[in-house]
């Protein structure tokens, strides 16, 4: 809401009242085009370091964590057919927690 306040007006034209709105009037950052181009690869720049950390940090916590981490040497030996309690075979259910 803090950043619409500005064009509250001709949004509330548009929405509400159904009247032809003029387009919006940014003002340039600064004076000078060099300082506007500058303030834009600026941002260009933040943006792609802002994503290329997450996808740094995303790929690293997969790998440390998720499906690409390392698996142990005795990962996937085992088959279970079948599982007893009591010489009572217990039924694959999703809704069996003690199993």
């Amino acid at each position: 809401m803090f950043l619409l306040a500005p064009e509250f007006s001709r949004l509330s034209q548009f929405f509400f009242l159904n009247r032809a709105t003029p387009p919006s009037k940014q003002p340039q950052l600064f004076q000078t085009l060099r300082a506007n181009r500058i303030a834009l690869a600026a941002q260009i720049l933040l943006g792609i370091y802002l994503v290329g950390m997450n996808s740094y940090g995303g790929l690293r916590s997969w790998r440390e964590y998720g499906g690409g981490r390392v698996k142990p040497p005795l990962y996937g030996i085992w088959n279970v057919e079948e599982i007893s309690m009591d010489r009572q075979i217990r039924l694959p259910l999703l809704t069996d927690h003690n199993r």
